[in-house]
């Protein structure tokens, strides 16, 4: 009998490639989110220490100059903070996509491997059959011989 041949077998190689090239996506957007997500972490902590030292230096009794420039520094902190929460929310979403992307090529690949293992199930329990009827039928000679030249 013929070895196993899945007809649909590039199909499932260009499945698997989709599902890879899905899962590289997700993880690189997880990777910025990650980075994203660390980065208004630390401009967080930053607007907090900066609010600490306006409050110590507005005790000490400062100049305003100074002040000034001590405000403007938080007030681009802020702006920055606004920015990357926006960039956050965009990642979270990009992310939340490439998720479901991933999930339905995982899906489309897996259909193709189920209907790939069936057919080689089929296949095999046709070869066995094959098998089957040829050693029946060896076994049929050779008592045939033997009746005939007993």
């Amino acid at each position: 009998m013929k070895a196993f041949n899945f007809r649909l077998q590039r199909l499932l190689q260009l499945r698997e490639t989709q599902e890879q090239q899905a899962r590289n996506n997700f993880l690189a957007l997880a990777g910025k989110l990650e980075a994203a997500n660390a980065q208004l972490a630390w401009v967080a902590r930053e607007i907090n220490s900066t609010l600490s030292q306006l409050a110590t230096t507005q005790a000490q009794g400062v100049k305003a100059s100074e002040l000034g420039v001590m405000v403007h520094y938080l007030e681009g902190l802020q702006a920055l903070r606004r920015a990357q929460r926006t960039r956050v929310s965009e990642l979270s979403q990009r992310l939340a996509q490439a998720r479901q992307e991933l999930l339905e090529a995982t899906a489309k690949r897996k259909a193709l491997e189920s209907l790939r293992r069936r057919h080689y199930q089929r296949w095999q329990k046709a070869a066995a059959k094959a098998e089957q009827s040829f050693l029946d039928e060896l076994a049929g000679m050779a008592h045939a011989r033997r009746r005939m030249h007993p």
